[in-house]
């Protein structure tokens, strides 16, 4: 039986890293994804020395740029294999610490947290129609309520998870689960620019 095959976005850093390494410890053949090209190649040293590095590949791809989405996954499809889970994590995120209502903050988060999402699952609904692979939405808790200056990272992240309820039922009819994951606070490079106490964190 051939090894599934798990694509995860912003895979070089954070939740997206660890994810990457507990799947290749399970065997997964893994595809991680990154807008930084420096990043990326350090994951892929660091994830190569503990792990298989026969099932680890990279691709520089960076999720607000449609067309690079499209060729990514179509890469991945061609030159790997199916695509058997897709974890759309890359995000960014940037508290606003002064609580001033900055438009370009809202745009670049809205950029990268909602329509990189909706450019992954435009091409990802098309490759796998039918076969049951599994799209799942890396959200946050903080979608549910508003935060003090959260309020960028906050709406996009209540989007993806109305995104990810409404879409359960739609791809359900062709044949693809979706899945929506809210982690609380882990010790990333994001959340070491929150200034406030960040209950049961894991590090």
């Amino acid at each position: 039986m051939n090894p599934k095959i798990i694509w995860i976005t912003g895979g070089s850093s954070g939740i997206g890293f660890a994810t990457a390494k507990h799947y290749l410890k399970n065997n997964w053949i893994v595809v991680i994804s990154s807008s930084n090209s420096e990043k990326l190649q350090k994951a892929k040293e660091r994830l190569k020395s503990e792990n298989n590095s026969e099932k680890l590949h990279i691709a520089k791809c960076d999720i607000t740029n449609q067309e690079e989405v499209k060729k990514t996954i179509l890469f991945i499809e061609n030159e790997i294999g199916v695509i058997d889970t897709a974890l759309l994590n890359a995000a960014a995120y940037s508290p606003n610490k002064t609580q001033e209502f900055d438009i370009k903050n809202y745009e670049l988060l809205v950029d990268v947290n909602l329509k990189g999402t909706l450019y992954c699952i435009n091409i990802l609904k098309d490759v796998m129609k039918n076969r049951g692979s599994t799209i799942a939405i890396v959200s946050s808790p903080i979608g549910y309520r508003g935060w003090p200056t959260s309020g960028a990272y906050g709406m996009t992240k209540a989007a993806q998870l109305n995104l990810a309820e409404s879409l359960f039922f739609d791809f359900k009819k062709i044949g693809i689960v979706i899945k929506v994951i809210n982690p609380g606070f882990i010790d990333t490079e994001a959340t070491r620019l929150n200034s406030f106490k960040m209950p049961f964190k894991i590090c």
